[in-house]
């Protein structure tokens, strides 16, 4: 499922999604992540690389969050190249 982007219609109602497994997502812009996927934070330098470790639900924003190799983010945080 690497970099697969679908595209959502309905921009005021995306969401984030996570499996029962919380070991893949689908972030509301349409891009899924996995444990161990090689990604990119927004706004760090472009040849700083991070590996997802874990993904968890931030209950009072409703975000998911990657835990990765360089901190926490929320997954519209991150990229893929």
């Amino acid at each position: 499922m690497k970099n697969q982007i679908i595209k959502i219609k309905d921009i005021k109602n995306r969401k984030d999604f996570i499996s029962i497994d919380n070991k893949t997502v689908l972030s509301a812009e349409g891009q899924f992540f996995s444990i161990g996927d090689k990604v990119h934070h927004e706004g760090a330098p472009d040849d700083e690389e991070a590996t997802i470790q874990s993904f968890s639900m931030n209950i009072e924003s409703m975000d998911i969050q990657a835990k990765t190799t360089r901190g926490k983010a929320r997954i519209s945080f991150l990229y893929t190249k």
